[in-house]
């Protein structure tokens, strides 16, 4: 394959001279060619990849490079280019900040949640890194705990699910208290506050759908595989899809309602003068809706749509 002639975009100028730096370090001396040929770009572009890294280096505050501060080559065996490259200082590389205690704290307790909701292949990768980080912080660091995360059985066993392509089924307590079967093809496990979720696609409401974990009954892992169905169209980054059959909904509810509407991915609008709430709210269809708002009666008040307003209605007369 011939080099590409890369792109002269501010992007991959960056992307290249991030890339180019370590690799000299690394493999210094190399020839121009050989570094050409790894990157996949011209030898001109290396050439003056080089050249312009030669009179670069960290600025200090007053926007001044220090002596000593600029990265350095061997120009005479580089010779312009006909040579090798042998680099022998890089000052940003070598000056790199070093990781407060607090924040080696955090990156291991956040790699210790992502431990738990990979698959084991990826663990062993996660644990080699964990004991770089904890090694990277020497002797002389004072004593940290990371508590380990322990996923629920659930979690686990979608988890196993996931990573072999098996769907699974689960019963499962609605928001109304209700209990259904479900049938699901296991996509993605996400941890967010202190809460786990399943997300994957529910051959029952036949849509995509996003579990509690706490509120998952009993489940099991089937032989049966996922659907290709399940996996036509990539998962949003937010915790909860969106569809064209919702039913979107502006209420109005006291401030310590809200906790009980949090699985719905609630919007704060507005508030009251009396310090209410007014939200936006996507539910899975009316029936939904109407079933969530009467297990609050008279804590939430249904602004809109008006159709919502009059199934409500309907539902409290047929129950006399």
């Amino acid at each position: 394959m011939s080099p590409r002639q890369l792109r002269q975009e501010s992007s991959d100028i960056v992307t290249l001279y991030m890339s180019l730096v370590p690799f000299l370090r690394e493999n210094s001396p190399v020839s121009v060619a050989d570094t050409a040929r790894h990157f996949g770009v011209s030898q001109k572009i290396i050439i003056d990849a080089v050249n312009n890294l030669y009179f670069m280096g960290p600025f200090n505050r007053s926007g001044v490079i220090p002596g000593g501060g600029m990265f350095d080559f061997d120009m005479d065996l580089f010779d312009e280019g006909r040579g090798d490259i042998l680099v022998s200082q890089t000052p940003s590389l070598e000056r790199t900040p070093r990781l407060s205690a607090q924040e080696t704290t955090t990156i291991l307790a956040g790699l210790q949640i992502l431990r738990a909701a990979s698959e084991p292949e990826t663990r062993d990768v996660i644990d080699s890194l964990v004991k770089k980080i904890s090694a990277a912080r020497g002797s002389n660091s004072s004593p940290m705990i990371v508590k380990p995360v322990t996923p629920p059985p659930v979690i686990v066993e979608a988890s196993a699910a996931i990573s072999e392509g098996h769907q699974i089924r689960i019963v499962y307590a609605n928001p109304d208290g209700s209990q259904t079967e479900r049938t699901i093809d296991p996509l993605r496990i996400d941890f967010v506050g202190s809460t786990w979720y399943l997300r994957g696609w529910c051959h029952l409401r036949e849509a995509r759908r996003t579990f509690r974990a706490d509120r998952v009954i009993s489940h099991e892992h089937l032989d049966s595989a996922i659907s290709t169905k399940s996996t036509e169209d990539l998962l949003q980054d937010s915790l909860f899809d969106e569809s064209d059959t919702d039913l979107v909904a502006t209420v109005s509810m006291p401030a310590w309602v809200f906790p009980f509407v949090s699985d719905y991915d609630p919007k704060l609008i507005d508030t009251t003068p009396s310090g209410d709430l007014v939200l936006e709210v996507r539910f899975a269809g009316v029936r939904n809706a109407v079933r969530f708002v009467c297990r609050h009666p008279g804590h939430i008040r249904v602004l809109e749509p008006e159709s919502l307003r009059n199934a409500i209605a309907q539902w409290a007369v047929s129950r006399g």
